[in-house]
């Protein structure tokens, strides 16, 4: 494999040709946030929380897409990094409702929110659970025991491993919660 040098935070470098940037500064000690970044499945760049500086680009580019390429200046931790960091999270996390479906809540036949009962779920919070669940469903005990389950099927956990055991899990919350303590519909 060819060796390239790139200029890291004010270091000379030596790197494989085609190493992302994140992959140098991870083998070198150095820490760049990211969220959808696995090493088991091929760069997405979608959270663009890696973002590093490289002199002669415009703009950001994301570290762990990015390839490097012989002589390339790379800056990770500038308070410009830091600040668009900050901001690309703080729009990742904002409430925007309508934009984003998670293929398992498209195929419910109840339309429930199942990321949301998930969540609560797995906080151990299986009233909250159980009540999100009854927002579309009125027999979630029952539901939880003879759905086809073909939100399974969607699941986009399967890409890493395998499917969330969603209805399992909506029999499980519905059986743990305290039924007497959920509100009056």
């Amino acid at each position: 494999m060819k060796k390239i040098t790139i200029s890291l935070d004010g270091n000379p470098v030596e790197a494989g040709e085609g190493a992302t940037l994140l992959g140098i500064a991870k083998a070198r000690g150095i820490e760049i946030p990211t969220l959808c970044n696995d090493p088991r499945l091929p760069p997405y760049a979608s959270c663009f929380i890696c973002i590093v500086e490289v002199d002669g680009r415009r703009g950001m580019v994301p570290a762990c897409a990015t390839r490097a390429e012989e002589g390339m200046v790379v800056r990770t931790n500038t308070e410009n990094n830091r600040k668009l960091r900050k901001l690309g999270l703080e729009l990742l996390l904002s409430n925007h409702h309508g934009d984003c479906v998670a293929p398992c809540n498209m195929v419910c036949p109840a339309g429930i929110d199942i990321r949301g009962y998930l969540s609560e779920a797995m906080r151990g919070n299986f009233a909250d659970a159980l009540r999100i669940i009854k927002e579309r469903n009125p027999f979630p005990s029952v539901c939880g025991r003879i759905c086809p389950h073909p939100c399974e099927s969607d699941c986009r956990r399967q890409e890493m491993d395998e499917p969330v055991a969603i209805c399992t899990l909506k029999r499980f919350a519905a059986d743990q919660a305290d039924w007497d303590a959920l509100p009056a519909p």
